[in-house]
């Protein structure tokens, strides 16, 4: 895990990179399309180049958002924060994990999903299952009401202590219920 310093840093370095996948997307997406065979070959150019940052850069941003409501739910300033901004860790470490005087207070888990279908839901019970495991209070953070909602169903259903968190419609909201 890295060590996560000035948020403020990192959110103008994830704006570059925003700006990176835009600009790259405009780039192939140039000049129009004339028939169908050239379409398919800009499609998958244009997944193959931008795709991974594409996710990365959400996945990213959805951390962020959650550290800032950790920041105005209650964490102390004097926790430190380290995290995996682009999905590298490990199976034994959460996308983001504090901790205060040595010892873990907390272990969030990101996704920047909008709809749990498919292999999506499978993995986030995975995922929440792996959260569990971990120590500290833990958070899922999602960015989307239908992620909420399932993931919510899930924890439940389990009897999981995770709380999860809409950082869109939660980030502002004093206690994001």
């Amino acid at each position: 895990m890295k060590r996560l310093g000035d948020i403020l840093q990192e959110e103008r370095k994830l704006l570059g990179a925003m700006r990176g996948v835009v600009s790259k997307m405009r780039e192939l997406s140039s000049p129009d399309i004339q028939d169908v065979a050239e379409g398919s070959a800009r499609l998958r150019r244009i997944r193959s180049e931008i795709y991974e940052n594409l996710n990365q850069v959400q996945h990213e941003y959805v951390i962020l958002q959650g550290l800032h409501w950790l920041a105005s739910n209650g964490f102390s300033h004097e926790v430190v924060w380290e995290w995996n901004p682009r999905q590298t860790g490990g199976r034994e470490e959460p996308d983001l994990r504090g901790t205060h005087d040595g010892r873990v207070v907390a272990s969030a888990e990101a996704t920047a999903s909008q709809e749990p279908k498919g292999g999506l839901d499978s993995r986030m019970r995975d995922t929440l299952e792996k959260l569990t495991k971990m120590e500290g209070e833990k958070f899922y953070f999602v960015c989307a009401h239908a992620m909420a909602q399932r993931a919510q169903k899930k924890v439940r259903d389990a009897g999981w202590r995770v709380r999860v968190v809409n950082v869109l419609a939660d980030v502002h909201a004093p206690d994001g219920r």
